[in-house]
């Protein structure tokens, strides 16, 4: 196997070139493997014509295990965060995950009179995890605070910041540093299952090849200490090993799908991973999404191609072709799943929603099962979402 080129970047933090900060780190692959910060600032700089401190009730939170985990030369908020704040004269609040449950805690004992801007040191599911676990409290429109989220890239796929154009973490960070001013509505989706367990997810429900590829590759210890390669290496064994064969009857305003599928995704993003785009139509600031399905009648070389295409997809592109369902929908709607749970194997029914994983079988006897997918509206919730926006 060949080993991995490592590539050292240099990139300035609210200076010029000739005054700020600067971070210097090392790629390895997908994976960051050490950072650090060298202090430029002079005396005279004008640090109120760099960045914007107005931020309430300033928050990191820091998902310890995402991606590979944080080593001490790996550990953006000690290395370049903490410090630059700090100098800064930037009030926040850190929190670093301990257990499995930390974020869920965390949300639910988060203050609905207050305004938050939370920063995610973490990938997709961290952020998933805090808005599954808001409080319950419902408040007018009128009295609604806002958590303005800015998601800094340090999981695996880290699907929403790629598709926003927030994967580099440095220039992410500088970016909030210069004072980001556009904010964007956070578009949310439920998904009701038949033991009435619900979800809200931003980026992607799956079935099919999605949904046994992540369950393998966070299941599976040769799988999971790796980064975003662990996609590509995990797919050969599904591919090779899986009855990819789940009959589907999706049941739209205006139509009906029937259809058997190897992969079928409800996607909101058009990037799974910085280099992937499955979903080329798809915008992440917009209230729809994609259906994406490819038939179990392609054969297992028609089917890797069709979702290897997604790296050289270009946004804007068509996936739609023979054996393939692309198509944007924008109303509620449901999803009939036709499957023997005594005859059929368990993968049949694995489920991915943005990270958070499960399986139908362990929700339901049931041979026909219904799921129902809701286009969430701003007062279902108890804060308002918004996500920070790149200036451009």
């Amino acid at each position: 196997m060949t080993e991995a080129t490592i590539s050292t970047i240099t990139k300035h933090l609210l200076g010029n070139g000739n005054s700020g900060f600067k971070v210097t780190y090392e790629v390895m692959g997908s994976s960051y493997i050490s950072f650090q910060l060298i202090n430029t600032m002079k005396p005279d700089d004008n640090l109120t014509n760099m960045f914007n401190s107005k931020h309430e009730n300033l928050i990191v939170i820091d998902s310890i295990k995402s991606g590979v985990g944080r080593k001490p030369q790996t550990d953006f908020y000690e290395i370049v965060i903490k410090p630059v704040l700090n100098y800064l004269n930037m009030t926040h609040k850190y929190f670093k995950t301990k257990w499995a449950h930390s974020i869920a805690t965390f949300a639910q004992q988060l203050d609905v009179t207050q305004n938050y801007t939370i920063v995610f040191l973490s990938g997709d599911t961290s952020i998933s995890e805090l808005i599954n676990n808001l409080p319950s409290v419902i408040t007018t429109i009128e009295e609604r605070k806002t958590i303005k989220i800015i998601p800094i890239a340090m999981g695996s796929a880290n699907a929403l910041a790629n598709s926003i154009g927030f994967g580099n973490p440095v220039e992410t960070f500088d970016s909030f540093l210069r004072g980001m001013k556009h904010t964007a509505p956070f578009p949310l989706y439920r998904v009701i299952f038949p033991n009435e367990k619900q979800i809200i997810f931003f980026i992607i429900f799956s079935m099919g090849f999605h949904a046994n590829l992540l369950h393998l590759c966070t299941l599976d210890p040769k799988y999971s200490c790796l980064g975003v390669e662990r996609f590509q290496l995990a797919s050969t064994e599904i591919l090779d090993n899986y009855n990819l064969n789940l009959t589907l009857e999706i049941k739209l305003t205006s139509k009906t799908i029937v259809s058997q599928f190897a992969y079928f995704a409800l996607i909101n993003t058009p990037r799974l991973e910085e280099k992937y785009i499955p979903s080329p139509q798809s915008d992440p600031f917009m209230s729809q999404l994609h259906i994406l399905g490819y038939s179990s009648e392609l054969s297992s070389k028609e089917l890797k191609d069709s979702i290897l295409k997604g790296y050289t997809l270009m946004q804007g592109d068509n996936v739609s072709g023979q054996g393939i369902v692309y198509e944007p929908v924008t109303d509620d709607f449901d999803i009939i799943i036709k499957a023997e749970v005594q005859r059929d194997p368990k993968y049949m029914l694995d489920i991915c929603c943005d990270g958070i994983l499960d399986n139908l079988n362990d929700m339901s006897s049931e041979v026909l099962k219904v799921i129902k997918i809701k286009f969430l509206k701003p007062n279902d919730l108890s804060f308002n979402l918004e996500i920070m926006k790149p200036e451009n």
